[in-house]
């Protein structure tokens, strides 16, 4: 019984270590693309030094008794926008873009 078990126990590591032995490299470049586009750079900006347009737009009717409370400015690929951080009363969160001009970005 116990060769049995041994020779079974021998014959699955050989069969795991011959399929762990052949790697494969299918789909590697479509990884490497998706990360490449995925690619972003956050940058903190203070509240209080955000572009007049986008604290204009902060001001509208929409955002009152919302406090920016931090800011990035976030590019990727070829797009730049301001992501913001308000909060409501320390427990409500949002976070709202916004393109350098001011508009709101989805």
């Amino acid at each position: 019984m116990k060769k049995v078990v041994i020779a079974s126990v021998a014959l699955f590591f050989a069969a795991i270590s011959n399929v762990n032995a052949s790697p494969s490299t299918a789909g590697t470049d479509k990884i490497s693309q998706v990360k490449e586009d995925s690619l972003e750079k956050r940058t903190p900006v203070i509240p209080t030094e955000l572009p007049d347009a986008v604290k204009q737009s902060l001001s509208a009717d929409e955002y009152k008794g919302w406090t920016p409370s931090s800011a990035f400015l976030v590019a990727k690929q070829d797009n730049e926008y301001y992501e913001v951080k308000l909060t409501k009363e320390g427990s409500e969160a949002n976070k709202v873009k916004f393109s350098k001009d001011g508009k709101k970005v989805d």
